[in-house]
């Protein structure tokens, strides 16, 4: 997703050219040392951490993990041991590996010596044909203040360059991995050559097409005063109502992406998480006017920007094409104004009319379109302050030392890609050739299918010659008997058929024994199966207080698996009647419940001052206060359920929640 062709990147003529730019610029001279002016792999460097993986698919991130570290190496790049790595993450009991805090950081580099740390995550990955991968990587600095140094992402699908008579099509998985690993390790050798050699690259900052822009937009007015440029700038997790478990992550990654790679000062998400869950502040529909003052308190913001992920639809089967939505709204901290609020949604096809060109394949591509085109409207309208290289080259300049001058290193990039069409014009020859191998080896396998076709015909020739020679031999058996039957004598027949009247009574008997059995299985099962009529209760004081001791057992066992993420017996507490706020129907609500309930890796749920009043025979009123704590998530909400005695005992049919405290919305 870097601002080039994709089709330069599709083909192993291209990886080899990549490849072939790092190790001249890096290798060919020991040009690269350390400020202290020791060579590369003396011990101080990038820290990669292990790949957050979301896609929720069962896959090797070890692997990819060691990919991205070998062409690092590969290039010159200077990477922190993994054993060093691996036993400071078990020291710090360091889990999550999406961000990194500011103690984490500082931690770090005075423990390891690491300088940066590079932060990926796997967000789409589909094996399928044809298979899809998407990365995303930021490199983030160590030491007091983590800073985004440089973040990218990267996706490819296999059908995405099919070329002349499907030549570029790709089936293999690991094919495309390899493809976007290599992307994504170009794209940041690239900008630490830069750094390095004193230049600035300011990407991102071409046109967007009309279609990725926001459908509704709010802005604060050009002269507005409480408008300046933005200084640091802290992107809030994005609330997900989507059926992609972590879209809210992936479209505030690519924010984040675009207005680092725009000149904006972003803070390192891991270090807003970290504020965040220090200060307890879990919002769904957004900050509250406190909430703002503490995040521009703690993390020194001009901006907070935050929004809610609507759809995030990856195509597949039963989705022809992908599609995202969400919005998004933007605080001025000092004046606690909200300065932007727009509206974005996309589909794949949209804008699309002659022959799919602009057509996009993955929601992961166009999450990054629509981000884009937000970030360049903040640039146009002047909210972002213009970009300085000198965080960026101070950091780096402590990873590399130049030691020549910029006209050196632009000779030895003139080479390289001199090199790389040259490498690319040998990759298209041998493409041509493993056409001609599956050209010869398709009429190899034509032929093969011809003769077990052959073979096949033979066998059933085969098969039905047996069938008829045992067909003979039965009815010359049969014969034979019915010549020995008629030189039996008379006696020896009614022998035979007196045996044969008494074993049909006894097998007659025997039947009738089995259908009195299956009559009395029947009748038993319906007695088990009848439903039985609701526990008469007597009227009175004494009936109320036994209706309260049943409506509060079923709430208790209705939070019990609740906490228990036991997603059966929690809906199993709701009535068939049950209908849910905001109109949503039942089947959708129990699909989003399902999820929430086994989405967190733990909940903690607690109740109390749980009161029951009895409205009725059958109806009853539970209130009380409820504390909820997970691993992403943390709330205390008072709450009322309305209860009904059915058949098979208490049942929900409806709820009421109201905050308890200053904050979000909490989850129902």
């Amino acid at each position: 997703m870097s601002n080039r062709q994709p089709s330069a990147y599709r083909s192993a003529a291209a990886r080899a050219a990549a490849l072939l730019l790092a190790t001249t610029a890096l290798l060919a001279t020991p040009w690269l040392v350390t400020a202290e002016g020791r060579p590369v792999g003396s011990g101080r460097g990038i820290a990669v951490l292990p790949l957050l993986n979301r896609t929720g698919e069962a896959v090797p991130v070890g692997r990819v993990r060691d990919a991205l570290v070998a062409r690092l190496a590969d290039r010159g790049i200077p990477i922190l041991d993994g054993a060093v790595l691996g036993s400071f993450m078990r020291r710090h009991r360091l889990r999550y590996t999406g961000g990194i805090s500011r103690e984490t950081a500082h931690q770090l580099r005075s423990e390891t010596g690491a300088r940066a740390v590079l932060i990926t995550s796997l967000d789409l990955y589909q094996a399928g044909d044809p298979p899809k991968v998407g990365l995303t990587s930021r490199l983030v600095s160590t030491g007091e203040v983590p800073r985004v140094l440089w973040m990218d992402s990267a996706v490819e699908t296999g059908d995405e360059s099919p070329g002349i008579l499907g030549l570029g099509l790709i089936s293999d998985p690991e094919v495309v991995l390899d493809h976007v690993v290599t992307e994504l390790m170009d794209s940041l050798t690239t900008t630490v050559l830069q750094a390095a050699g004193g230049e600035l690259s300011q990407r991102g900052a071409g046109k967007t097409a009309k279609r990725f822009r926001p459908k509704v937009a709010y802005a604060s007015p050009e002269g507005d005063p409480i408008r300046p440029p933005w200084g640091r700038i802290a992107v809030l997790p994005f609330a997900n109502e989507s059926t992609a478990r972590y879209a809210g992550e992936m479209l505030g990654d690519q924010l984040v992406r675009h207005l680092a790679a725009a000149g904006g000062e972003v803070v390192e998400p891991g270090v807003v998480r970290q504020a965040m869950l220090e200060t307890r502040q879990i919002q769904i529909e957004g900050p509250s006017i406190p909430q703002v003052d503490v995040l521009r308190a703690s993390l020194s913001v001009t901006a907070v920007i935050y929004g809610e992920v609507t759809e995030y639809r990856e195509a597949g089967p039963g989705k022809p094409e992908p599609a995202v939505g969400f919005s998004l709204r933007a605080i001025d901290t000092a004046s606690q104004q909200v300065v932007w609020s727009s509206v974005s949604h996309t589909e794949g096809h949209d804008g699309v009319f002659f022959f799919d060109v602009g057509e996009i394949a993955t929601a992961y591509q166009l999450a990054s379109e629509l981000a884009q085109a937000i970030v360049l409207a903040f640039r146009e309208r002047g909210d972002l302050a213009p970009p300085t290289a000198g965080p960026l080259q101070e950091t780096l300049a402590e990873l590399v030392v130049v030691a020549g001058d910029p006209e050196e290193v632009s000779r030895r990039l003139d080479a390289a890609t001199a090199a790389r069409a040259e490498l690319e014009r040998q990759a298209a020859a041998a493409r041509m050739e493993a056409e001609q191998a599956r050209t010869r080896a398709g009429k190899l396998e034509q032929s093969l299918e011809q003769s077990q076709e052959r073979i096949s015909q033979l066998a059933r020739a085969l098969a039905e010659n047996r069938e008829a020679a045992q067909a003979a031999a039965t009815r010359l058996t049969e014969a034979e008997r019915r010549e020995a039957m008629q030189s039996d004598s008379i006696e020896a027949l009614e022998g035979l058929l007196a045996e044969a009247r008494r074993r049909s009574e006894q097998a007659e008997d025997r039947i009738d024994g089995l259908e009195q059995k299956v009559r009395e299985l029947e009748t038993a099962l319906a007695e088990a199966t009848r439903p039985e009529a609701a526990e008469p209760v007597a009227a009175g004081p004494a009936g109320d207080e036994a209706h309260r001791a049943r409506v509060e057992a079923a709430v208790r066992g209705w939070a019990e698996a609740w906490a228990g993420q036991r997603v059966d017996d929690y809906l199993a507490s709701y009535s068939a009647e049950f209908r849910p706020a905001g109109g949503l129907g039942l089947d959708s609500w129990q699909a989003q419940r399902r999820a929430r309930l086994t989405g967190p890796s733990f909940i903690e749920l607690a109740l109390e001052a749980l009161a029951v009043e009895v409205t009725g025979t059958d109806r009853a009123l539970a209130t009380f206060r409820q504390s909820y704590r997970s691993d992403s998530y943390a709330d205390v909400v008072d709450k009322t359920l309305e209860m009904r005695r059915e058949t098979n005992g208490w049942k929900i049919v409806s709820e009421r929640v109201r905050p308890a405290a200053v904050g979000g919305r909490p989850p129902e």
